[in-house]
């Protein structure tokens, strides 16, 4: 198990941050709960795993501060204080190294790599990532479309679908559909099943370059 931490400290360099100052002081423990609920509420009715603690309140000392490190972190963050000591949310997370990070429309290289990795190492990846890809398609389309926005979870090592950044959605209530205007399926729902699409196309052209040598190469030392 990990720990996300909601981070307490400056914001990327695109940001607004007198409304988003605003938008942090009304996220407290409440707001956390409900994102949770949320998660929960996803997986009971669509069968969609996540990976969204339940939240608790910590506290960051200057040590604690001090010893954070970031292996990897976005340009508009570069040279930010991104946390500072005082209070701060803490999200405990089921996680593996193993996972890899599903981001629409970034990292693809990283997914691809990893379905590089395991499809031909187990068709149960295989099967799992492709009933995922079709589920996510299915409920983000007809039943949970604020999940189109800012679309983010992990691929684990048996390639099933975690979902992770819930806070565009901001509700306990899974099964409310909101209104983002007569272009929301244009805009975002049809790139993202677009997405999903070319990732199972090339699981499947993974699959079949793999296991057809592999066949091919049996049947020479049989012949």
């Amino acid at each position: 198990i990990g720990y996300q931490l909601i981070r307490n400290g400056d914001y990327e360099s695109y940001r607004n941050t007198e409304v988003d100052y605003k938008q942090r002081k009304s996220r407290d423990l409440n707001f956390y709960v409900g994102l949770h609920t949320f998660a929960e509420c996803v997986k009971t009715n669509y069968n969609i795993s996540h990976i969204v603690g339940y939240p608790r309140v910590g506290e960051l000392t200057e040590e604690m501060v001090n010893n954070i490190t970031y292996p990897d972190v976005h340009p508009s963050v570069k040279d930010k204080k991104l946390f500072v000591p005082g209070e701060i949310m803490v999200l405990p997370v089921v996680y593996s190294e193993e996972y890899v990070q599903f981001h629409i429309p970034e990292r693809d290289f990283e997914l691809q790599k990893h379905m590089r990795k395991y499809i031909p190492q187990d068709l149960e990846y295989f099967h799992n990532f492709v009933a995922s890809m079709k589920q996510l398609d299915l409920i983000i389309s007809q039943e949970v479309n604020c999940l189109a926005m800012d679309f983010q979870g992990f691929i684990s090592e048996k390639g099933i679908f975690h979902l992770f950044d819930v806070d565009t959605c901001g509700i306990p209530n899974c099964k409310k559909k909101f209104n983002f205007g007569p272009d929301f399926r244009k805009r975002l729902i049809e790139p993202l099943q677009s997405k999903l699409a070319q990732h199972i196309l090339l699981a499947h052209k993974i699959k079949e370059d793999h296991y057809s040598v592999t066949s091919t190469n049996v049947t020479s030392v049989v012949s």
